[in-house]
């Protein structure tokens, strides 16, 4: 069942001049997975509050998705933020009359339905859970968002609260031309050789270190970019998270959509003043995978392995490595599978089916794993991020450290 409920006065959240208390219980067998359908909706104009509540399935573990165009007028008006693990709250003070639109429900097993039949009358607050534009699919922008689009970026380029990160393969490509007020990063630096095995993640105290130095601290709001279709921008992304640091999105696209919509680019350095980026007291483990970890899966299961690699890379006809073939038992997903040629995320929903019908489903553990950990972090990141699974790892030895321990066992050929 799935609630659209429209709240009146709760003193503690709403103005004292609403008048009305209206909750719609809208039965699953009213809903259909169709096209979205035009569907009539009027609000007052004197509205000056209106809320959203998503309530996820509570036996599922996961955070439902909810897409709002950052581009669009409505997101202009709302803002974004999360309560709890259960509810999704959508604030806005200034919302007038809503002409015809379409009304679609993202739920928490991510299916995506529209509403038929079903007028909204005339109220002082109405609760609706989304309104999506004709356009194509467009992650929502806000704190909380881990995507966001040039357009979004390109009005929040003077909040001095934000961060731009450039972490294109060379710096020949930023001294042409990158957004105003980003800072560049090699994208190597993230990584060095540990006890031996080439290409893993920096220490933490070495990270902090670096991101103090871009002037960033744990309040930073981070967005990073690079070239269109690449998955250093993930990486950033996947070793924020092992610090812990909450406030950080990936701009869709890359430079070279940034380009192409025609915003201003600069050849002028940022000027930055240093901050102090404390250690985390705590690691946040749960977003990487050790070697003894993949080790035990292998041997006793509880864990879906995910190779992403290049399907020969996989099999093994192809390889720089001492052994070529892939870590027994894990799965085969290209991690470019999960965009389109202009580099962009294909459609959420094509997305999950795609995963599900690889059985790589929401209520799994899932480790991600490729050659060094990089195109790994992007298939993360979609999967952690986009599709809201919520226990995913990446295991950045990956292949890399697995295939140099002769005693590992190491698969060639496509599982059947």
């Amino acid at each position: 069942m799935i609630a659209i409920i429209g709240l009146t006065p709760v003193t503690s959240i709403l103005p004292p001049d609403i008048q009305e208390m209206i909750t719609l219980i809208v039965p699953a067998s009213l809903i259909k997975n169709i096209a979205p359908i035009p569907m009539e909706s009027t609000l007052h104009q004197d509205i000056n509050s209106v809320i959203l509540r998503l309530l996820a399935n509570h036996t599922s573990g996961y955070l439902p998705a909810l897409q709002f165009p950052p581009d669009s007028w409505l997101a202009r008006r709302f803002s974004f933020m999360s309560l709890d693990a259960n509810i999704f709250i959508l604030l806005s003070n200034t919302l007038q009359t809503i002409g015809p639109t379409a009304l679609t429900v993202h739920n928490s097993s991510m299916r995506r339905y529209s509403m038929t039949g079903l007028k909204i009358r005339s109220l002082s607050v109405v609760l609706m859970l989304m309104l999506t534009l004709t356009t194509p699919p467009v992650w929502a922008a806000g704190q909380d968002a881990k995507v966001v689009s040039t357009k979004w970026l390109q009005d929040n380029l003077s909040r001095p609260d934000i961060r731009i990160v450039d972490v294109r393969n060379s710096v020949a490509d930023y001294w042409q031309s990158h957004i105003p007020g980003a800072v560049y990063m090699n994208p190597e630096v993230m990584r060095l050789a540990d006890r031996g095995v080439p290409v893993k993640l920096l220490p933490p105290e070495a990270l902090v270190i670096m991101l103090g130095k871009m002037g960033i601290d744990p309040k930073t709001m981070v967005v990073v970019y690079t070239e269109a279709g690449d998955f250093k921008g993930p990486y950033l992304v996947w070793a924020l998270d092992y610090l812990g640091h909450k406030r950080v999105a990936v701009m869709e696209g890359g430079f070279s959509k940034w380009q192409k919509d025609g915003f201003l680019i600069t050849q002028d350095y940022p000027e930055i003043v240093a901050k102090e980026y404390p250690r985390p007291k705590k690691l946040h483990n749960q977003v990487r995978a050790s070697l003894d970890e993949v080790k035990k899966v292998v041997v006793s299961g509880g864990a879906m392995i995910l190779d992403v690699r290049p399907v020969e890379l996989y099999t093994g006809e192809k390889g720089p490595w001492k052994r070529k073939g892939h870590i027994k038992g894990s799965l085969s997903r290209f991690w470019g599978e999960d965009l389109t040629a202009d580099g962009m995320w294909k459609d959420r929903m094509e997305l999950k089916a795609a995963y599900e019908k690889l059985g790589v489903t929401p209520d799994k553990q899932i480790i991600t794993s490729c050659g060094q950990g990089q195109m790994s972090a992007h298939t993360y990141f979609t999967l952690k991020y986009l599709l809201n699974y919520p226990n995913v790892r990446n295991y950045d030895g990956s292949f890399n450290e697995w295939s140099n321990i002769k005693d590992l066992p190491v698969e060639t050929g496509m599982i059947p």
